[in-house]
């Protein structure tokens, strides 16, 4: 709640008009297309049911200026009696239809919906084989990669893990998988996705921006540079053209002289 209501806070700031209806002087980011994307989506999935449930049922709610408070009642009640139901609300779950494929891990997966694997291994029970939604071609290692009986998302499948106890030398048939990204992970999904400071969206803006600007400040030297040349080739033609007209003063200066003296002669 802290951490969301200092994001709107700064999104009200920068979404801020002045009396005559303008962008006020504090609204940097006034108008600014990936400031409203990610704000709509963090709306969009702070008001989000997950596994029929939603933040107003552990009375946490947004005020008309769109900040969260909490009824603290109406948390201890929903930790106290339905404390699975509020922990489903908030982690990502991944089920299967059987007890021969556990999952090892969920951590940060942002896959929500359901897929099928069929696993196939050897005489040693280690994995030989492994298809995704009934195809005929083992799964990519762009998606799952397999070690010994352990299969491990990659992809849209990251944060995924799985480890298979079938019968050695069998196969499994197809194993259903459904998984539900939580109301943390999402949050965590969509900040890193726009807030990660290495390749986020946000990264990328400002890497761009300072791209475009180093391009502009090089045609700004460039220009700046032809200027300066120009303005001493402009010096040196009126310097030249200057001395061309002294010399052709003193050439007419003495010509009139030579006119004069053969005129009165």
């Amino acid at each position: 709640m802290t951490a969301y209501n200092s994001w709107e806070s700064f999104v009200q700031q920068n979404e801020a008009t002045s009396s005559s209806g303008g962008a006020a002087s504090s609204a940097t980011l006034f108008g600014d297309s990936t400031l409203r994307e990610i704000s709509l989506q963090l709306d969009s999935t702070v008001t989000s049911l997950v596994n029929n449930m939603s933040l107003a049922d552990l009375g946490i709610s947004l005020s008309n200026s769109n900040l969260m408070s909490v009824d603290s009642t109406t948390l201890s009640s929903q930790l106290s009696s339905n404390f699975s139901g509020v922990s489903s609300l908030f982690q990502s779950e991944v089920t299967t239809s059987s007890y021969t494929l556990q999952t090892s891990g969920t951590d940060y997966s942002s896959y929500s919906g359901n897929f099928t694997l069929n696993v196939t291994t050897d005489g040693s029970g280690n994995i030989s084989e492994l298809y995704l939604n009934g195809s005929n071609t083992p799964v990519s290692s762009d998606l799952f990669t397999v070690s010994g009986n352990k299969i491990t998302g990659q992809g849209i499948y990251s944060g995924m893990s799985f480890t298979y106890s079938g019968t050695p030398g069998g196969s499994s048939g197809q194993l259903t998988v459904t998984a539900t990204q939580g109301l943390a992970n999402q949050l965590y999904t969509n900040s890193q996705n726009y807030g990660n400071t290495l390749n986020g969206t946000v990264e990328t803006l400002v890497q761009d921006l300072q791209s475009q600007d180093s391009g502009l400040t090089t045609q700004y030297n460039t220009i700046i540079n032809q200027a300066n040349s120009y303005t001493t080739f402009l010096l040196q033609q009126y310097a030249n053209l200057t001395t061309q007209i002294q010399s052709a003063s003193y050439t007419s200066s003495v010509l009139q002289s030579f006119a004069n003296q053969s005129s009165n002669s």
